[in-house]
């Protein structure tokens, strides 16, 4: 993900991105409040190490992730995201963009997750099979790391 998208992020720190759900503080406490003037809720989470706000858009029966923020315990931004263009796939909800922040990192994304994604897609049993590369001894064999009588 650094090499092509220049950010650290985890591999499913990037997936929760991709469909519209930030991962959130574990053991966090919660205070919950609306916002009138766009109609949204505001949820902020507090833990000991940090503080992450997100808004949610609750219309028409949807839970879309607007904007996160991770605010670490220094008040620092560690990240933020921002999502736009929400769209189904598969049934769930998805956002069509996608803005990543990472001021730590100097770091600036927006992703534009096109048309063709697809969620839950079956992978086939090969996918997870592995050939050993040939000449590597096999699993319980003994190998020999001495060094024999005829090379220097």
């Amino acid at each position: 993900i650094a090499q092509f998208f220049h950010i650290e992020l985890a591999p499913d720190d990037f997936f929760h991105l991709a469909v519209g759900t930030p991962p959130v503080l574990d053991g966090a406490t919660g205070t919950l409040t609306w916002d009138a003037s766009h109609g949204y809720e505001k949820l902020t989470l507090k833990s000991a190490s940090a503080t992450e706000k997100l808004t949610l858009d609750m219309k028409g029966n949807h839970l879309d992730v607007i904007d996160s923020e991770l605010v670490g315990a220094d008040g620092k931004t560690v990240w933020s995201v921002a999502n736009t263009d929400f769209t189904d796939v598969g049934g769930h909800r998805v956002p069509g963009k996608t803005r990543f922040k990472s001021p730590d990192q100097k770091q600036d994304l927006l992703v534009e997750w096109g048309d063709s994604r697809q969620l839950n897609v079956p992978l086939e049993d090969a996918k997870f099979a592995l050939a050993a590369p040939a000449g590597l001894p096999m699993c319980g064999q003994t190998v020999n790391l001495t060094p024999s009588k005829t090379q220097p």
